[in-house]
């Protein structure tokens, strides 16, 4: 019982370790969306977490719509950021840009 309790600890450092990485990664990645907006810099939709989430995926990181926290979806053209969460305490930042189609 106590190597499986080893084993269980060392997986969960493991995947600490794993997403400390990603995290790592992913602090300071920017993101371009383009978007049509009104002449208010208004958007026509708007972009959500899991906008965000495919988006990451284009660039090779595999991210849950769930562990991606915006204030609330994005409306407007300009620069925003998103705070990507892995728990653990580990968490990053994304620059989010929000451009003219």
């Amino acid at each position: 019982f106590e190597h499986l309790k080893k084993v269980a600890e060392i997986r969960k450092k493991k995947a600490v370790a794993e997403r400390a990485e990603v995290v790592k990664k992913l602090s300071g990645v920017s993101l371009v969306f383009k978007s049509e907006a009104g002449e208010s810099d208004k958007l026509f939709g708007s972009i959500t977490n899991v906008d965000i989430s495919n988006e990451l995926e284009k660039h090779g990181f595999s991210i849950d719509r769930r562990d991606i926290h915006i204030e609330e979806a994005i409306k407007m053209l300009g620069q925003h950021k998103a705070i990507v969460k892995l728990g653990d305490g580990l968490e990053a930042e994304l620059k989010i840009s929000v451009e003219r189609q």
